[in-house]
């Protein structure tokens, strides 16, 4: 199984920082929105994982990436700016990068925080079992500004103020996902949408529902009240529990796939909060 992280968007809710860099590279506490993301991949076991933004976004990855040891299990996509029509086209970037391979697919500008450390894991499980793509649904105090299940279909940015449970933006898809959205036409918003193939994917019994997650929280932080309201919740977490949350450093050492002593030294001449605070935990591993 691969990764996709979509990034491509414009971050127009972020006006005027979003005209410098991209909302993913903002800080969510004390660490780029992306490595959240990044971190939950990692920990689903999948290390070949593929970036889609826009050519000035992937210089920026390059950048970030440039001198840890991360950046030999990132590809980047490039996607022009004007090339740029909704989730669907984004996803459609990756398509090469897939093959026939499936795929966990993380939006940019979310961030989950899973509560019992297995969720995305077990999604797989299910995934690799049923043979089928899926999503899950998560509490929100109300759906309308995002997507939920009406039936087995999904409603974008719909009208019902009873909803409390969101599509957040994670997926798992075969491959086939690629070939449905060749299928569909722009929506009623002017953008291809992901939910519009996901739907004719729906009818053709190739997509399910896999539940409600209770025990993940999910924030959309593509506004600067969603960012801000993620990097308190962050920072409670990590000061209450002295867990760290959303390093892809602490993943791949928990894994076995970098020792020790590579993190330590990849870091050692690194300041600042997080930093130090890698340092301390990788010590004591």
């Amino acid at each position: 199984m691969k990764g996709v992280i979509i990034a491509a968007g414009f971050g127009k809710r972020m006006w005027p920082a979003t005209e410098a860099y991209s909302k993913i590279f903002h800080q969510i506490y004390d660490k780029p929105t992306v490595f959240y993301n990044l971190t939950n991949l990692i920990a689903m076991g999948i290390t070949d994982i593929c970036i889609v933004g826009t050519p000035e976004m992937n210089r920026q990855f390059k950048k970030l990436f440039s001198d840890s040891l991360l950046l030999k299990y990132l590809t980047f996509v490039d996607e022009q700016e004007d090339d740029v029509q909704g989730t669907a086209t984004s996803i459609k970037k990756a398509e090469k990068f897939v093959g026939t391979d499936s795929f966990a697919l993380f939006m940019g500008d979310c961030l989950f925080v899973d509560l019992t450390n297995s969720i995305f894991n077990d999604l797989r499980e299910e995934f690799e079992e049923r043979g089928v793509s899926l999503t899950i649904t998560v509490p929100v105090k109300d759906a309308r500004a995002f997507s939920y299940f009406d039936g087995d279909y999904i409603i974008e940015k719909g009208s019902d103020p009873t909803r409390k449970n969101a599509v957040p933006g994670f997926y798992i898809f075969k491959s086939d996902v690629f070939s449905y959205i060749d299928k569909i036409s722009k929506s009623e918003r002017n953008e291809y949408e992901i939910v519009s193939a996901i739907n004719l994917m729906v009818k053709d019994k190739q997509f399910i529902n896999a539940g409600h997650k209770y025990s993940l929280v999910w924030m959309d932080t593509g506004s600067m009240d969603g960012l801000k309201n993620a990097s308190t919740l962050i920072a409670l977490l990590e000061n209450t529990t002295g867990r760290i949350i959303g390093s892809p450093y602490l993943e791949l050492l928990k894994r076995g796939i970098l020792s020790k002593k590579e993190v330590l030294d990849n870091i050692e001449h690194r300041s600042g909060q997080y930093a130090e605070a890698l340092k301390k935990e990788v010590s004591q591993q």
